[in-house]
């Protein structure tokens, strides 16, 4: 893919890349690597330390060699939630892309996803998604329909139209402006944000799987948190919340 008419590597724009860390040290090393190799340069990536107590952070370093365009940060353990407000406090790009640090990227997933969101103009741009296992074997794809959100009118992306996920998706910075994530739910807490960020915004897309989403063991998603019926009532507060501030102009 080529770079949209009129645009060119030197004059678009920053992206800041999220990265928050935790006990990955089997799976950082890729994740770094996928960002080293990214085709479009005009890039900052913010690693939040979560609190680690492996040696993730230290192979990160190692991976990047200096380059200038990494920044390591690190905090108390505070979840996911926590560690990507962290991040959206402290970067500078134009757009945003979050990347948990046990998956990888395709060398052209910024380029791509940077021209298709300027080409358009759009709020957000999104990809598809290659499921694999943790040796890298495809298990599935995942694939985001923009039509089929507006035509079925998923606004609480209970269809799945559109993946509740943060990661496989370019934002405006604006669009955080006064929105962050809600630091007291541990699980399902992308669930809990992306239909409210998505709503009645311009959406792009382009129909390629562009983001790795491996499947491991001990993955958050793959155990059962403590706090996993609470988080699931939190987010359907979430929900009615939402309704009742929009039903006027929602055809719910």
């Amino acid at each position: 893919m080529t770079l949209a008419v009129g645009f060119s590597e030197s004059d678009m724009r920053k992206v800041s890349i999220i990265i928050p860390v935790y006990n990955v040290e089997q799976y950082i090393e890729k994740c770094i690597e996928s960002v080293l190799k990214q085709s479009y340069e005009n890039i900052e990536v913010l690693i939040v330390d979560d609190g680690s107590t492996d040696n993730s952070i230290s192979l990160a370093m190692k991976k990047c060699l200096n380059d200038p365009r990494f920044f390591f940060f690190q905090k108390n353990n505070g979840g996911l939630s926590s560690a990507r407000n962290f991040g959206l406090d402290h970067v500078t790009g134009d757009y945003i892309c979050f990347l948990d640090s046990d998956d990888y990227i395709d060398p052209h997933f910024i380029k791509k996803m940077i021209t298709e969101i300027l080409t358009t103009n759009s709020d957000i741009c999104m990809c598809n998604i290659n499921i694999v296992n943790s040796d890298g074997a495809h298990i599935k794809y995942d694939r985001n329909d923009i039509a089929s959100y507006t035509n079925n009118n998923d606004i609480f992306l209970c269809c799945n139209t559109i993946t509740a996920y943060a990661w496989d998706k370019m934002y405006k910075r604006s669009l955080f402006d006064k929105m962050r994530y809600d630091e007291n739910i541990k699980t399902y807490e992308d669930s809990q944000f992306t239909f409210r960020i998505l709503y009645n915004r311009s959406l792009s897309h382009v129909n390629e799987a562009l983001y790795n989403y491996v499947q491991r063991n001990g993955a958050i998603t793959k155990s059962l948190p403590n706090t996993l019926l609470s988080d699931k009532n939190k987010v359907i507060n979430a929900f009615y919340e939402f309704y009742d501030a929009n039903k006027k102009n929602c055809n719910i």
